[in-house]
């Protein structure tokens, strides 16, 4: 399955939209037989084939849209009104905590081996090695826990989704993380292509990352698996519908 076609498409869409506006772009190049190969010499397996065809098509991409500017203030009350299953907000002002809508996955190598991510995922402080948590029914030393989770998609300062890396595991448990990615514990579990398809279906939508994953203790529950076949049955966000 072609991923980067069907995000091209959501921008084709967005693009003729006559309240939206496409700010940014960008499809990376292929991921490198070197990248793949840093990746799974890191997960100790071979990447899972869902994880593996997107990156070998395009090693990230970032979609960023949002409302068109120089509305009025009254323009922008009836759309809020109209279309109140997200907060819209202020077009002008988005910030890096708050975007309205925006996809930004890094390349793979980035996330899982190159960049280093303790000065940006610090959980409150570790008082010794054998601290432990509780995640999917595993028990983890808080340190290895911390340091695999790997975040991919960098929509905002506030929140991101993360790999979480496990050894000999090809298709990575993935998770939000909140609170300036300190919060592990306030989400459902969720894997790659769902992921990608819960993207396409809410285009991007921050706010809905949000509602679909965030639930306190969620990995304590099965996974959400939510592929095509799921989202036929739901109601895209309002701004989408004829």
């Amino acid at each position: 399955m072609n991923y980067v076609e069907k995000f091209s498409a959501m921008v084709d869409e967005i693009k003729l939209h006559p309240l939206l506006e496409i700010v940014d772009f960008c499809v990376n190049q292929p991921a490198s037989d070197e990248a793949f190969a840093a990746v799974e010499r890191r997960l100790e397996a071979t990447l899972d084939k869902s994880i593996r065809d997107f990156y070998q098509k395009a090693n990230g991409l970032r979609i960023y849209w949002k409302i068109k500017s120089g509305m009025t203030d009254e323009e922008l009350d009836n759309i809020q009104e109209e279309y109140d299953d997200y907060d819209i907000g202020i077009p002008d002002e988005d910030d890096d905590e708050n975007y309205f809508a925006k996809i930004d996955l890094i390349p793979i190598e980035n996330a899982v081996v190159d960049r280093n991510w303790n000065n940006k995922i610090i959980f409150d402080e570790i008082t010794s090695d054998e601290d432990t948590i509780e995640f999917s029914n595993t028990t983890y030393r808080e340190k290895d826990f911390q340091k695999n989770l790997k975040p991919f998609d960098l929509f905002s300062d506030y929140s991101c989704m993360a790999f979480l890396l496990e050894k000999g595991v090809g298709n990575p448990k993935i998770l939000r993380l909140s609170s300036h990615y300190a919060e592990w514990d306030n989400s459902r579990i969720t894997d790659f292509e769902s992921y990608l398809e819960m993207l396409l279906f809410t285009r991007g939508i921050v706010e809905a990352r949000k509602e679909i994953y965030n639930e306190y203790r969620g990995d304590r529950k099965d996974p959400l698996i939510t592929n095509a076949a799921y989202w036929a049955e739901e109601q895209v966000p309002k701004l989408f519908r004829n």
